[in-house]
């Protein structure tokens, strides 16, 4: 009989694991239908980009208030990332990204919905806070 350790007890997990999966046992993993990103600066749209990027098929919103955010994204970040690493108005665009210029004032998080300055709502299934900073 196996002694009783923390090994046999990660092997025996790690073996019943591959059993399931195999089986067909373990649920699926939820399908996300639509990606919420509040903030259009460096870390939303890289984060937008990157989602593309990993074959997500989910539909993207990425939503910024300040429409020359976007734009100057690619020109203030350029220096510090590697080549053609930045993104712009038409790399996310051309990505399939829905950009949406509104500002988020509340979030329901029961309803997955959030509503913007303008009145206008944006449901989501999962949801990136990229607020960023303002550098004065």
């Amino acid at each position: 009989m196996h002694r009783l350790t923390r090994r046999n007890v990660l092997r025996g997990a790690f073996a019943a694991s591959i059993g399931l999966a195999a089986g067909g046992w373990l649920p699926a993993r939820p399908k996300i239908g639509r990606v919420l990103i509040i903030g259009g600066g460096p870390a939303g749209a890289a984060t937008a980009l990157a989602l593309r990027e990993a074959g997500s098929a989910a539909q993207i919103v990425l939503i910024e208030k300040d429409p020359t955010r976007i734009i100057q994204t690619a020109q203030a970040t350029s220096r510090f990332m590697r080549p053609n690493a930045a993104a712009s108005l038409e790399r996310l665009r051309h990505a399939g990204v829905e950009i949406a210029l509104d500002e988020i004032v509340e979030i329901d998080w029961h309803v997955q919905s959030a509503k913007g300055f303008s009145g206008r709502k944006f449901a989501f299934d999962r949801i990136v806070m990229a607020p960023g900073v303002g550098v004065k």
